[in-house]
């Protein structure tokens, strides 16, 4: 299956991507972000890092963590998280929606299985 990858550079303030999109939605559905970590294989430390950078690229805190305690604590993603999440994937979606054709063409002509090798010409040799 090809898909379209999308990649958001924000202009010196960062980027964001599939990976930090999906930490955010892992830790949203599980409420923790060891959790999440773990799920995508990666270190807790790793994960925190990337939290923390993908708060500081907006400005404002993406997750809620509160301390343990009787309740057990837990993180769930801020509203500013949810709608991050929600933009990226908007975004994506449109994004694959625009390519849906050259993505098709590229799949089809992997392991020159379509017609993009077939489309592109020799160069003739110039007469002298």
């Amino acid at each position: 299956m090809a898909r379209i990858t999308l990649r958001i550079d924000l202009e010196g303030h960062g980027s964001i991507g599939p990976g930090k999109i999906r930490l955010l939605e892992l830790v949203g559905e599980r409420g923790s972000i060891q959790k999440a970590a773990g799920a995508m294989g990666m270190s807790y430390a790793h994960a925190w890092k990337l939290v923390q950078d993908t708060s500081a690229t907006f400005g404002a805190p993406l997750v809620d963590a509160s301390a343990g305690g009787i309740r057990g604590g837990g993180t769930t993603l801020t509203a500013l998280g949810r709608k991050v999440v929600a933009l990226y994937r908007t975004a994506e979606k449109r994004a694959a929606t625009a390519a849906e054709k050259e993505v098709n063409l590229l799949r089809n002509s992997a392991r020159g299985r379509g017609s993009v090798q077939r489309s592109i010409k020799p160069k003739q040799k110039a007469r002298g």
